[in-house]
């Protein structure tokens, strides 16, 4: 069983991962609806943003197992920990386990979707060049092959 101390430091960094991941599904939907409405323009500053926070859950995650060999609970899940905490804490244990649970889904979810979004433009637009360089229209304005244009007899002044 771990001491009120350890459960308390426990709790508390739980809560801290609760409140980042809370922030993370935050800017996660935010992508989804820049993707949604087409604002191209603002995807790259959310990806920026995105990166950091896929940095910052790593650090997270290596202090998270820092904490517990430091508890002497090795590769403990917070699942497991639950158990083993103070009594008095353990239904706010439960109550934090459920809502980072809830959340991590959430974003994973949402991500998912950012994704499938993402590969549905990419290959309407692979589509629309594909389309635009293989098309007619092209080849009357540039000439039998792409990229070359015919030129006028008479282009240049003999002088020259």
């Amino acid at each position: 069983m771990l001491t009120k101390e350890w459960s308390d430091r426990l709790l508390g960094f739980f809560k801290g991962l609760l409140d980042f991941y809370k922030k993370f599904l935050a800017l996660e939907r935010e992508k989804y609806n820049i993707l949604i409405s087409g604002r191209l323009e603002q995807l790259d500053g959310c990806m920026k943003r995105e990166q950091a926070f896929s940095l910052k859950a790593r650090g997270l995650e290596q202090k998270r197992q820092d904490l517990l060999k430091e508890a002497g609970e090795g590769q403990s899940s917070f699942r497991e920990l639950i158990g083993q905490t103070e009594p008095s804490l353990q239904p706010n244990m439960r109550k934090i386990y459920s809502e980072l649970s809830s959340t991590v889904s959430d974003v994973q979810r949402t991500n998912k979707k950012c994704s499938e979004i993402t590969h549905m433009k990419l290959g309407y637009v692979s589509q629309m060049i594909s389309k635009a360089e293989n098309g007619p229209e092209l080849k009357q304005i540039y000439g039998k092959k792409q990229g070359q244009a015919e030129m006028p007899e008479d282009s240049f002044s003999k002088k020259v």
